[in-house]
């Protein structure tokens, strides 16, 4: 336990000679707080690590497993019955925790927010990569080397600009720092994590505007050849209109994009919800396996589009520009809601000339890389 060592005056004044020193009683109240909050800080500590081992005790409640089924599952005695074949025990429990609590919570997003928007905690994070915050533009930087400052980029280094997801209305860097630490171990990259303002309060293209001046701020340190774009769901989406926007200001374009179950169509969940069959079949096919409704998505594609009319860079994937896009690696799960308008979209754009590489990974949900933690096979492929 760490404490604070805290300012000392003499007794007696100025008069020094008598050696004896005491603390104000203002001291002692700060020395004493925060000799309380650094012991809170050592409890919390323990009481997660406790939380991790509790919740695999409690997850197989939530999905209905028999204990001797966990048991056994735990103890590698035997498969466990979850929605696909492939899930082991942790990835089902949380895809079915995630899916129960989007079917049933507040349409509010400033409400889900707070259950939404809480930050991995640094602790939990492997050593092996190094987290740092910048402050102008808004983010982190997560590097396997000691990140230097930004005023000294190395330009012969690869840097990857990272958008997160969280349908434009939730989470934030810190919901996806395991995402990003993995993403920066599997590439060498130095990534940088940017955030960007959210609807409701921020519509469209307050979040593009951000993404945009993150990317000048990058650019203004380092050649687009050594930059790509990553994102993932709605950070997807940012990627490309980023790039769309960059094309249609004369600025340099990335080298290349890495898109995560990009949510492309902005109008698809609309069509999903109306119940039509035009572009709603996966939401139709997936909705038992997947956790994202169509309902709530719709909801925070209207926040993100405010008042603004459709257009390519609200809704990539009405773009008739497609062929200016760099190089796309896409990944996507074989049970999302989303597969039919990403697959789509690989289509129009391999058809435009662009370098398209699409993978879609059996059994998994809408941005399974959010849940890396799992263990599941497939997280570790598409890495």
């Amino acid at each position: 336990m760490t404490h604070c060592a805290m300012p000392r005056r003499y007794a007696g004044g100025d008069d020094r000679s008598s050696g004896l020193f005491v603390y104000t009683a203002k001291e002692v109240c700060v020395q004493a707080r925060a000799s309380r909050l650094a012991f809170l800080g050592d409890v919390l500590a323990v009481c997660w690590r406790l939380c991790e081992a509790v919740y695999f005790f409690v997850i197989n409640l939530l999905c209905g497993i028999p204990i001797s089924d966990f048991l056994a599952k735990t103890i590698g005695l035997g498969p466990i019955v979850c929605l696909r074949p492939s899930w082991n025990i942790v990835f089902g429990a949380t895809i079915k925790v995630l899916a129960t609590a989007a079917r049933n919570i507040t349409r509010d997003v400033r409400i889900i927010r707070i259950f939404s928007n809480h930050s991995v905690p640094s602790f939990l994070l492997p050593s092996s990569v190094h987290r740092s915050s910048n402050k102008a533009p808004s983010g982190e930087w997560f590097s396997i080397s000691k990140h230097r400052q930004s005023t000294e980029l190395d330009p012969h280094d690869r840097y990857i600009l990272f958008f997160h997801g969280g349908a434009f209305c939730l989470c934030n860097t810190g919901t996806h720092r395991d995402m990003v630490c993995r993403l920066a171990r599997a590439t060498g990259a130095h990534v940088f994590a940017a955030n960007y303002r959210k609807p409701p309060e921020f519509p469209f293209p307050a979040a593009l505007d951000d993404c945009l001046e993150a990317y000048r701020w990058l650019l203004d340190r380092v050649d687009a050849s050594r930059i790509i774009f990553a994102g993932d769901s709605a950070g997807g989406n940012l990627a490309v209109t980023t790039i769309l926007a960059c094309e249609a200001r004369g600025l340099p374009t990335p080298a290349g994009a890495i898109l995560l179950s990009p949510w492309l169509d902005l109008r698809d969940p609309a069509v999903a919800a109306a119940g039509s069959g035009v572009g709603g079949s996966s939401w139709a096919r997936h909705a038992a396996v997947d956790y994202l409704p169509a309902d709530l998505t719709e909801i925070c594609a209207r926040h993100y589009r405010g008042a603004a009319e459709w257009s390519e860079l609200v809704s990539p994937a009405m773009s008739c520009r497609l062929g200016c896009l760099p190089p796309l690696h896409v990944e996507y799960g074989e049970c999302e809601v989303l597969s039919d308008q990403v697959e789509a979209f690989c289509r129009a754009c391999a058809a435009a000339g662009v370098d398209v590489r699409a993978e879609r990974r059996a059994d998994m949900v809408h941005n399974f890389l959010l849940f890396s933690f799992a263990g599941m096979p497939q997280c570790a492929a598409a890495l």
